[in-house]
């Protein structure tokens, strides 16, 4: 799949723009339930919820339900790829039903200048990590190399997502480490 072209949203332990959507089942029975759902931990990124007003990345318009109907109707347990544990798998799915845009775009000499560093943490209990970012202000600058004074000229709608599933029993380890109760 073309980068520039998929929407990775990073659904439990990814840094900037994170959304989760977990099995009820573990992954290793996933083929017995297609009833994936959206952690609590990412309810910021749909507009529905008021922590979204504040969120900097990826807020979905569509509600959580109409979202996770779609993806629970597309689930197919083929189309899952490994992630960078057992308990984690990615699901790519066609956007066709979400205006998100891509959220990465390649380094190349015009933007780099453009390009920022810092340390940042998804919430109070987890340590900042270093992340690089093009900060959307200067993007759509009249000085930088896009003509648009909107982000539909330099970040393009996605024509993937990049769904990464979680085992419930995965989340509810992370919860407990984190003092947080459990999901049902």
């Amino acid at each position: 799949l073309d980068l520039m072209r998929v929407l990775q949203l990073l659904f439990a332990l990814g840094r900037n723009g994170s959304t989760l959507i977990h099995p009820t089942r573990s992954i290793t029975t996933m083929s017995a339930s297609r009833n994936l759902v959206i952690d609590p931990f990412c309810y910021r990124q749909f507009a529905e919820n008021e922590a979204s007003q504040s969120y900097g990345g990826t807020v979905f318009s569509n509600s959580m339900q109409e979202f996770t109907d779609i993806v629970n109707e597309r689930y197919e347990e083929s189309l899952l790829q490994d992630g960078y544990a057992p308990f984690c798998k990615h699901l790519f799915v066609m956007n066709d039903f979400t205006d998100a845009r891509v959220n990465v775009l390649p380094i190349t000499p015009e933007n780099e200048g453009l390009l920022r560093s810092k340390y940042e943490a998804r919430n109070d209990k987890e340590l900042p990590v270093l992340t690089r970012y093009f900060p959307r202000e200067l993007l759509l600058a009249p000085s930088s190399s896009s003509s648009s004074s909107s982000s539909s000229g330099v970040l393009p709608v996605a024509q993937y997502l990049d769904l990464i599933l979680y085992s419930r029993d995965q989340i509810n380890k992370e919860n407990k480490a984190q003092g947080r109760e459990p999901n049902p």
